[in-house]
């Protein structure tokens, strides 16, 4: 047997070799977890911190460690008194170096195909510090039912997907996209007795549990002592339990066996559950055998609602040895208000409104039970200045006419955090109002209530009362405040095609001349990242609604190919104003333009102003409101802009169709009120093959503005002298 191989064995050994370092998933480093520090562009500052710390021997030395790094983006957006305490500890200083240990494990190299959920380690920190992993499956939403990559989390920072798993002699690094502090090494029922942070108040809820829960109730108590238990608990706030009033504090003082209850309502055993782990809507099993349910509708904002009570977690991811501790700004478990003290606490201006009511009306609010209402927030009384045709001030037949639309008829419960799916899984219940319905969904990780032709956001969802539910919504039902143009430019989905209309000329024609319509938030603070029309001319530095939703929301342009910038031309098709006019419009949304303009049809027609104009006007109907659902399940035609019969077909109320030539468009959201009109929203464009020839002229309603008219003599002019030479 001869002893040199093959070529042909050789090349099968470097292929098995490859194969297995392709399956691992990793690549040897060729240096040190501070190497690797230092290689990587996006974790130098905390290898600086290394060296600060005087500990480069130690990430130099034969160990086995993990490091934990936040990335220089996590530094960057830390707050300014977590900046300022780093910065001033001296180089070399025990808490220097006690803060660079606590982001490392020794003697282990724990990759993410490792990493287990709901796993804890003790760090290098002085005090062994604990460090809680978690994994999961990220779905887009809570109303799909895809799911996405696997996260990895490290006390609720999220492993960055490109420096995850960097491979190192001795070890591995994992690079954190927020900044983490050390935890504490209290246990959770010690810390909220003793806050390591001074700026956490949580006192008055202790006090209320050692002192009151009597012999028999120490069980809870003990759990949340316990150094072998997880445990995530949430803990109201001084300012919380200020609120209570203290005949009902007595009344839990006196109650043992309720106060047990309140306290258990406040924990959710074996888990450690950080606010950037869990998704929106999702409930995990509290103490008492219920889910304790959390809200991420958008940003960093999150809420927590346990047996009824709804919170707002006010300052989250407290790390204690045996978990982690989130502040809320309500004691949860307890319900002791009605819902008109409700009203009065979250609601004062709508409370006042109440007051005008007439006497039935009000009457329908305390009820012993049974009673549902949609509160708007004092923000949304303000939407409604300037509007035409509303007077809240004296007109009280309006006043109570808008009360009744936020009031369900008796016994229409509805729990809307427990609405599973999106719009085609919405709910409708009966109003006071003359038999209207309003109409409750989940949409893009949030949830709206509709009804009276208005569209809201449901702010804070299900809050009990002891005679009924309180939803905090950010709109007035029945009272329309956007023109048709501001209405669709206020929805991200519509975006685009808010841009096509403003393009072809139809933005002033559709334009309630009445008022000045309040300016959507794209116009007020630029357009969301990623989208390239508004690159050219919109300045996107102040992009404070951006900011806020761009975490949350999948953003729909962000992987088009956009080749037309509508927002940087004029049309020369300017339809004028129509004053005093009404309409209904049936909205394309941007998925639909996304398909249309990359069909053979569409990348002609999209060249074409006055064609595309004239798509957009066979989904216009003037003169009139089209409620879809007050129309008889029927098929029905009306007579478009263009002059063109388009066939509305509705079988039900969740299956409504628009059909013109044989090519149809579903409804995915109807309904929706302006003060000049309604739109419902649409799936694609209705156009066919007549369209590229067919004379769109007629009934264009062409009306040229004097700068247009202009601009078209000069350069006719410049083009006969050109001719001329």
């Amino acid at each position: 047997m001869s002893a040199v191989m093959s070529p042909r064995r050789i090349f099968v050994i470097l292929v098995i070799l490859c194969g297995l370092e392709c399956c691992s998933g990793q690549r040897a480093g060729s240096g040190t977890v501070l190497s690797i520090l230092q290689q990587n562009n996006g974790l130098g500052k905390f290898a600086s911190l290394i060296a600060r710390a005087d500990l480069t021997y130690l990430y130099n030395s034969s160990g086995q460690f993990t490091v934990f790094a936040p990335n220089n983006t996590a530094f960057e957006s830390i707050s300014y008194d977590e900046r300022s305490e780093i910065d001033s500890w001296p180089d070399r200083s025990p808490q220097l170096q006690n803060f660079v240990k606590f982001h490392t494990l020794i003697n282990n190299r724990l990759t993410t195909g490792d990493m287990q959920d709901n796993q804890a380690y003790q760090s290098m920190a002085s005090n062994g510090e604990r460090i809680f992993i978690n994994r999961r499956q990220r779905t887009s939403s809570f109303a799909s039912s895809y799911f996405g990559p696997t996260v990895y989390f490290v006390n609720g920072a999220e492993i960055s997907n490109d420096q995850k798993d960097l491979i190192a002699t001795n070890g591995v690094v994992q690079g954190l996209s927020r900044f983490i502090g050390i935890s504490s090494i209290k246990m959770a029922y010690g810390y909220i007795s003793d806050p390591d942070n001074p700026k956490v108040q949580t006192s008055m809820f202790y006090n209320l549990i050692s002192r009151y829960l009597q012999e028999g109730y120490y069980s809870t108590l003990n759990e949340l002592s316990n150094r072998d238990k997880k445990v995530t608990l949430f803990v109201p706030n001084d300012e919380a339990m200020a609120k209570i009033p203290s005949s009902k504090l007595s009344y839990l003082q006196q109650n043992p066996r309720i106060l047990n209850n309140v306290l258990k309502a406040h924990i959710i055993p074996d888990r450690v559950l950080f606010t950037q782990y869990v998704n929106h809507n999702e409930g995990f099993r509290g103490h008492l055998g219920r889910l304790i349910r959390f809200r991420r509708p958008y940003g960093d904002q999150v809420y927590v609602n346990s047996e009824g009570v709804d919170a707002s977690i006010v300052r989250g991811n407290i790390t204690v040895y045996n978990g982690v501790i989130h502040v809320v700004d309500h004691l949860l478990g307890y319900v002791y208000n009605s819902v008109r003290e409700t009203i009065t606490q979250e609601s004062p201006d709508f409370n006042q409104y109440l007051n005008k009511a007439q006497p039935d009306t009000r009457n329908a609010l305390v009820q012993a039970s049974g009673v549902n209402v949609f509160v708007p927030i004092d923000n949304a009384f303000i939407k409604l200045q300037g509007v035409p045709g509303v007077n809240l001030v004296s007109d009280l037949s309006q006043v109570d006419k808008m009360i009744r639309f936020h009031i369900l008829k008796s016994y229409q419960d509805i729990e809307i955090s427990a609405i599973v799916g999106g719009y085609e899984s919405r709910q409708y219940r009966q109003t006071m109002y003359d038999g209207w319905n309003v109409t409750v969904y989940n949409d893009r990780n949030e949830s709206w209530v509709q009804g009276g032709y208005v569209k809201a956001r449901v702010v804070r969802p299900d809050l009990k009362a002891i005679n009924g539910r309180v939803h905090l919504i950010d709109s007035i039902l029945g009272i329309p405040y956007l023109d048709l143009p501001m209405l669709i430019c206020d929805d991200l989905w519509l975006l685009r095609t808010y841009d096509y209309i403003r393009s072809v000329g139809m933005k002033n024609y559709l334009t309630d001349d009445r008022f000045t319509a309040k300016r959507c938030n794209f116009e007020l603070y630029g357009y969301p990242p990623g989208y390239d029309y508004a690159s050219n001319s919109y300045d996107n530095s102040n992009n404070n609604y951006g900011n806020n939703y761009q975490q949350t929301t999948f953003n729909p342009y962000s992987q088009q190919s956009n080749s037309y910038n509508p927002s940087n031309q004029v049309s020369q098709y300017d339809m004028g104003t129509c004053s005093g006019c009404t309409f209904t419009f049936f909205v394309p949304n941007s998925t639909a333009i996304d398909y249309f303009q990359k069909t053979s049809i569409g990348m002609k027609i999209m060249r074409d102003t006055q064609r595309l104009q004239y798509l957009f006007k066979r989904l216009l109907f003037e003169g009139r409101q089209i409620s879809l659902q007050r129309l008889s399940n029927t098929n029905h035609i009306f007579t478009a802009k263009t002059g063109e019969s388009i066939r509305i077909l509705k079988s039900m109320d969740r299956d409504v169709k628009i059909q013109f030539s044989g090519v149809t468009a579903n409804v995915i959201s109807m309904d929706i009120g302006a003060t000049n009109g309604l739109i419902h929203i649409i799936d694609r464009l209705l156009y066919v093959q007549e369209d590229l020839t067919r004379d769109v002229s007629r009934g264009a309603d062409v009306r040229y503005s004097l700068l247009v008219i202009v601009t078209m003599a000069i350069g006719s002019i410049f083009v006969i002298k050109n001719r001329m030479f």
